[in-house]
């Protein structure tokens, strides 16, 4: 008994390691963008220049990452 509660404890604590790794994998699964084309972008016509400013000219970022920069500037600005 005492070998199966152990085994148990071990599969648990292993399976809270794998959401960690399976989001870290999701999100490198996200599309990227060039500066570019973000600012090309519909999506993102209003904050054209917040992109201009938050996004390098060689780097590429997912929407996800986008927006967080956005409104991490704009609650910077506020505070």
């Amino acid at each position: 008994m005492a070998f199966r509660k152990k085994a148990e404890k071990t599969a648990d604590a292993s399976r809270a390691d794998v959401k960690p790794q399976q989001q870290q994998q999701q999100a490198s699964l996200e599309p990227r963008f060039t500066k570019a084309a973000l600012l090309g972008s519909r999506r993102y016509g209003a904050s054209k220049d917040l992109i201009s400013v938050l996004v390098g000219d060689e780097e590429r970022c997912g929407h996800e990452e986008v927006e967080r920069r956005i409104q991490a500037f704009i609650k910077k600005e506020a505070d």
